[in-house]
């Protein structure tokens, strides 16, 4: 098959632009629900997971705090919003 350097330098652009991260929008404000849970400690019947419990603490709109129980373990995370719907960075 020959070389084809127009395709090459299309397939390039098109990789660059799929692998680019998506601008950060505004941080909506946290729904009711969060203040419900925030803090709540969820347990677990015992099952083939070993995830015991779990908790989640919102410290403001783009932050919040997941405390998972596993195998007697307290590991902890830091939730940060990327400011879109569906892109959430975890960062132990």
């Amino acid at each position: 098959m020959a070389a084809n350097a127009e395709g090459d330098r299309e397939l390039k652009a098109k990789v660059a632009e799929a692998t680019r991260t998506p601008a950060a929008l505004p941080v909506a404000d946290l729904p009711a629900m969060a203040k419900t849970v925030s803090g709540a400690v969820y347990e677990f019947p015992r099952d083939a997971s070993r995830i015991d419990g779990l908790s989640l603490v919102f410290s403001g709109k783009s932050e919040a705090q997941l405390k998972l129980k596993y195998r007697e373990r307290i590991l902890r995370f830091r939730l940060v919003s990327m400011g879109c719907i569906g892109w959430i960075r975890m960062v132990r």
